[in-house]
């Protein structure tokens, strides 16, 4: 599944599924990028007229605090890639019925390509369309687009709630450089079973672009 990045699409991976939004280069009203910690990683993006501003509550903004669900990440790494939509599958998922209309050709087209797996429960597999996507996921779905692991300690504190599935991947993206975690607290942290934001995203695959181009 080591599929190439198409390095000039997908950073479109991080535009949020929002009924009104306007265009990149339109700059939003109330600036909520500046002085955020990911300033420099969105202004990159936003410069690019990828990413778009979301009206929400009568305002503009970029909100790069917004998590990604797991439905809306699907369709924008299959867009990001320009992978054929796939027809739904009946009996794939079980709760195939309560994805969304707009995402579900996205999600089926993600699920035949190996980027991503579901969540097996006692009576099947689950896609859970609206949960927020974690970093262990996310993560890993970047490993798989770049065929990066490996089978490095991870030294995180909280390493121990890497899932296994997750590991290798995780491995490979921090010798990368993609990933470096947090240490705020005075520890090196991952939260590998927290959500992502638009901004954390913005920040990895910013650095997946450096790499790409070789800065």
């Amino acid at each position: 599944d080591g599929a190439t990045l198409d390095m000039d699409r997908v950073i479109t991976i991080i535009s949020a599924s929002q009924s009104t939004t306007t265009p990149g280069n339109v700059v939003a009203p109330n600036d909520d990028v500046t002085g955020h910690w990911s300033e420099k990683y969105m202004k990159r993006i936003i410069d690019l007229n990828i990413i778009d501003s979301i009206q929400k509550d009568g305002k503009l903004n970029y909100y790069p605090d917004k998590p990604l669900t797991r439905g809306e990440f699907a369709k924008y790494i299959v867009m990001s890639q320009n992978i054929e939509i796939a027809k739904e599958k009946s009996g794939t998922f079980k709760d195939g019925d309560i994805i969304p209309f707009e995402l579900r050709s996205y999600v089926y087209a993600a699920f035949e390509k190996g980027l991503i797996t579901g969540s097996q429960e006692l009576d099947g597999l689950y896609f859970l369309p609206e949960a927020p996507i974690s970093r262990a996921e996310i993560i890993t779905i970047i490993g798989r687009l770049l065929g990066d692991t490996s089978d490095a300690e991870l030294e995180f504190a909280d390493a121990k709630e890497v899932p296994e599935w997750a590991k290798p991947y995780v491995a490979g993206c921090v010798e990368k450089g993609y990933v470096t975690g947090d240490a705020d607290t005075g520890v090196l942290l991952l939260r590998p079973m927290d959500g992502i934001t638009r901004g954390e995203t913005a920040t990895i695959i910013s650095k997946i672009l450096d790499d790409a181009q070789g800065l």
